[in-house]
């Protein structure tokens, strides 16, 4: 399984908003649907970091175990933080090289700071989503398909670990507590 992260373009938005929310002066941009008041700025370096985690861990270790446990702590360690410090904190938790990463981020990016800035791992899962036709957020892909059921963490999770020939530890050692009747929410943007 590839992580795919969403971004979309604002290039019509005012200056603020592709300070705070964008990268490449409009072209990436993600808002923070859960009021939690964090940037879209750190939302997409955030996104960057983990991708680089997982290109980084096929790499090196033929697998994805880093990132799922990246994943996995960020999101339970820095869920209102997703600040570059939070990060350092869950790279030395997991025994991680922050600045092989950091490297990462910033190979990722061409012309920084300027109007004809971008960024290829954005660029490349922005077009993975217009690809597939998967404009619609919240969105969860799954082995290229739509998942459609409640987004709520348990069953999103059950179904990444159906789609494994050979599940994860991780899936192994998990069971989903059903939601009460009536209830559903959305606890975080991937």
């Amino acid at each position: 399984m590839t992580p795919h992260y969403f971004s979309w373009p604002c290039l019509e938005c005012d200056d603020e908003i592709k300070a705070d929310d964008c990268f490449g002066n409009g072209k990436y941009c993600a808002v923070d649907y859960n009021d939690l008041n964090m940037k879209g700025s750190s939302i997409l370096l955030s996104n960057i970091r983990q991708k680089c985690i997982y290109k980084n861990s096929m790499e090196k270790n033929k697998n994805d175990s880093d990132w799922w446990n990246y994943v996995t702590r960020a999101h339970s360690s820095c869920y209102t933080d997703f600040t570059e410090d939070c990060s350092k904190a869950v790279h030395t938790k997991l025994g991680l090289d922050y600045a092989e990463t950091q490297k990462c981020v910033e190979n990722s990016f061409s012309n920084k700071g300027t109007d004809d800035e971008d960024n290829s791992i954005l660029g490349e899962d922005y077009e993975y989503w217009m690809e597939g036709g998967f404009s619609i957020t919240p969105s969860i892909i799954i082995n290229d398909a739509r998942y459609s059921g409640d987004i709520a963490p348990d069953y999103v999770f059950e179904a990444i670990c159906s789609g494994f020939n050979e599940k994860p530890l991780a899936c192994s050692n998990y069971s989903v507590m059903p939601l009460p009747i009536g209830s559903s929410h959305v606890s975080f943007n991937w």
